[in-house]
C-alpha cells in the first residue's frame, strides 16, 4: 500500500495531469457517441 501512496504522491504536482486528455474535435465525437477515427 505504501508503494501506491508514494507513486501518486510523486506525481501530484505534475501539470500534465491537469491538461485535457482529448482535443476539442475528439470531445465532440465522444459526446456524439461516435468512435474516434485514427489513433488517439
Amino acid at each position: 500500500m505504501k508503494f501506491i501512496v508514494d507513486l501518486f504522491r510523486s506525481h501530484q504536482r505534475s501539470l500534465e495531469l491537469f491538461g485535457q486528455p482529448f482535443e476539442h474535435d475528439q470531445r465532440g465525437e465522444i459526446a456524439a457517441d461516435r468512435v474516434l477515427p485514427g489513433q488517439l
